[in-house]
């Protein structure tokens, strides 16, 4: 299966007035969006990143989609200066493990 990252967080724009554009990723495959991951600046946290939005399709969920795309933000929130992405998750979140596994802590 061959996924493309490609940024297009101007597609999210409209729900998110500050979105880190260099970290806001989507994986494509066909033609078709089948994960994303949006980064905005957090005004309730002095304008640290935040991973706002995750998400992969259902049927290609445990396939490293989603993983390799927040590991590529966190890659571009680094290289833009930015020391910290902060990330906020509810009680039960199946993608806690993940998020865990990735190096997120509380």
């Amino acid at each position: 299966m061959a996924e493309k990252i490609t940024t297009r967080a101007n597609d999210y724009s409209q729900w998110y007035q500050d979105v880190v554009r260099e970290a806001s990723l989507v994986a494509v495959k066909d033609s078709v969006v089948v994960a994303a991951v949006v980064v905005v600046r957090d005004d309730a946290h002095d304008h640290v990143p935040s991973l706002a939005y995750a998400m992969t399709e259902p049927a290609l969920q445990r396939r490293g989609i989603g993983r390799r795309l927040i590991e590529e933000s966190i890659l571009r929130v680094a290289a833009a200066g930015m020391n910290e992405l902060h990330l906020a998750v509810v009680r039960g979140n199946p993608a806690v493990g993940l998020y865990q596994r990735i190096g997120f802590h509380s």
